[in-house]
């Protein structure tokens, strides 16, 4: 899962796109539900990115790379 998804729980933009950039942050600005719904968005993604979640994600990784060395 990714900790941002575009338009649900915040905005990407592309590095140097200081128009978007502004673009995006102007949204949040001059629409409150927006941001609510945003934050709220956000604190329920949060919650998958715990220690023990990513300290595991990356305990699978190592092991499939090291099954996948060992055929």
């Amino acid at each position: 899962r990714e900790l941002i998804v575009n338009g649900e729980n915040g905005y990407l933009v592309k590095l140097y796109d200081d128009n978007n950039f502004i673009e995006r942050v102007k949204e949040f600005l001059s629409n409150e539900s927006l941001t609510e719904k945003a934050a709220a968005n956000a604190i329920d993604t949060i919650k998958d990115f715990t220690v023990e979640n990513m300290v595991s994600a990356q305990i699978e990784n190592v092991e499939k790379i090291l099954n996948k060395n060992a055929k």
